[in-house]
């Protein structure tokens, strides 16, 4: 298999091979800090890894943390209570989600 060095995917995510990772490190690091919203290690052209910069890294735990909570209080409502409101939930979810999407 050749070398293909970094390629930016459709996403626009950059993504570079375990094997050429190594040699395109940095570069790879500066272009996460710069250029593209992340960066992936990939193997057999999957990815099997990513580097993203500590602002996005904390955001994405935030939001965990949230999604976590939100997911213990619907356990804790009634049926009928949880799945009317886990509906509209999910729509709003979903709202938030497109008017946020990167561009």
């Amino acid at each position: 298999m050749a070398s293909k060095g970094i390629e930016i995917a459709e996403d626009g995510v950059a993504q570079v091979s375990m094997t050429d990772a190594r040699a395109q490190l940095t570069r790879l690091i500066r272009m996460v800090r710069e250029e593209v919203p992340a960066a992936a290690f990939t193997e057999r052209d999957e990815r099997r890894a990513y580097v993203v910069t500590p602002k996005f890294y904390e955001k994405a735990l935030r939001e965990m943390v949230f999604a976590e909570k939100v997911e213990d209080a619907l356990d804790r409502l009634e049926p009928d209570v949880r799945e009317q409101f886990g509906a509209a939930f999910m729509q709003a979810t979903r709202d938030h989600i497109e008017r946020h999407r990167p561009s």
